[in-house]
């Protein structure tokens, strides 16, 4: 399954992306698996967790896109909260993304102690769950500073 796996980290981490192909003979999930080798985060995936992986590392903060070339498809898996640098990745890059056929998103968000993964289709339904997102995260900084 040829495609990309992209990574925009949460603030825990400097780098400004991880960004990796993948090969017909790799999956997105050998990527999840070297991004959380490289910074030490300690997840072990395993290959039926290959759904399980992207949300996993969504819910440590991590905006993630999965592409497949074959089938122009790109998916976006959002964290509770996006920071700017991921909104500013997301505005650099939205031609890019008009280019897929298919594009959908899985939307982290934590009630309580309990995740709920929220599924979302289309890119505006997807950019303006991050939009909403990102400005949730405005809101809740200019909160704390007051």
């Amino acid at each position: 399954m040829k495609g990309k796996l992209i990574i925009i980290p949460n603030k825990t981490i400097e780098e400004e992306k991880f960004e990796l192909d993948i090969t017909e003979d790799e999956y997105h999930l050998s990527g999840y698996q070297s991004f959380s080798d490289k910074y030490d985060l300690g997840y072990k995936f395993s290959e039926e967790e290959h759904q399980i992986a992207p949300l996993e590392i969504a819910e440590d903060g991590h905006l993630s896109l999965k592409t497949t070339e074959e089938e122009s498809t790109l998916i976006f898996y959002l964290p509770e909260i996006i920071t700017e640098r991921q909104m500013n990745y997301v505005k650099n890059n939205i031609t890019k993304f008009q280019n897929y056929k298919i594009v959908g998103s899985y939307s982290i968000r934590k009630i309580d102690q309990n995740i709920y993964k929220e599924e979302i289709m289309g890119l505006n339904n997807t950019l303006q769950k991050i939009k909403q997102k990102y400005e949730q995260n405005l809101i809740n900084k200019n909160n704390h500073t007051l």
